[in-house]
């Protein structure tokens, strides 16, 4: 499968209008939550035909009301100070009265790219069965599918890379504020935030299906990054939302000394 973060990219170009960008994102990158989580339900139906309007939306409406909820805060307050300011500059969702139907249609298009792209790029993809010519081979085992699997995966990531770029350079400066987050509390929770992604890197590295073949273990040790670092930021979001409960209670008891 192409690498998971790439299939941001897909909806990079619909970030406009009403659509709803944290759920473009996270509808783009929904379906292959199966492979990282032990959910109740398949990767085969999160990437079936029906999928982006029923077992993808299901799942992206869980994962956008836990990153809004309990992440996004976090995340924002653990950015340096430049990024951190652009950051709470940005402008919000609108949350009207039509903004559930606009967050669902936004988490299916997203999914919907993931599940097309997906289809040029698997053995089991529908343009891939109907489509022969994706199957002929290139170089050695891989065929042409598998070199389009590898050659979307990078100009994924490099079309975010140049996102993020251009958005750093036009988005206005805003004030990074105190935030929860001190500067050394910062630095050692990125350090734990690193430590965990690697831990389940090597985890993974470690692993029987790693040592079937050289993209087995490249898939490994991507796909434990991303389960370790997973943990570490949901940890992360714990710790920060304790922090500021407790920073919240000390501010409580000062006044009422007063």
């Amino acid at each position: 499968m192409p690498f998971t973060v790439s299939h941001a990219a897909a909806v990079v170009p619909l970030a406009r209008g009403r659509l709803v960008p944290s759920a473009l994102v996270i509808g783009a990158l929904v379906p292959d939550l199966p492979y990282y989580l032990p959910l109740p339900v398949d990767p085969a139906a999160t990437h079936g035909l029906f999928g982006p309007v029923g077992a993808d939306v299901a799942v992206g409406l869980a994962v956008f009301a836990l990153f809004h909820g309990l992440l996004r805060a976090p995340l924002v307050d653990l950015a340096p100070a430049p990024l951190r300011g652009r950051l709470a500059a940005a402008p919000r969702p609108r949350w009207g009265a039509a903004a559930p139907a606009w967050t669902v249609l936004s988490l299916a298009v997203g999914a919907a790219t993931h599940v097309v792209w997906d289809s040029f790029t698997q053995p089991h993809g529908f343009a891939v069965a109907a489509w022969p010519v994706l199957e002929v081979g290139v170089v050695g085992p891989h065929r042409l599918y598998n070199v389009l699997m590898y050659l979307s995966s990078a100009g994924g990531l490099c079309v975010l890379a140049w996102w993020v770029v251009r958005w750093y350079r036009r988005a206005p400066a805003g004030s990074a504020g105190e935030g929860v987050l001190g500067g050394g509390a910062r630095r050692r929770l990125w350090v734990g935030l690193l430590a965990a992604g690697a831990a389940g890197a090597v985890w993974w590295a470690a692993s029987p299906e790693a040592a079937v073949s050289g993209y087995d273990f490249v898939r490994s040790v991507l796909l434990g990054l991303l389960r370790g670092a997973g943990v570490g930021v949901v940890c992360l979001a714990a710790v920060w939302h304790l922090l500021r409960a407790a920073r919240s209670f000390g501010a409580e008891a000062t006044d009422e000394e007063k």
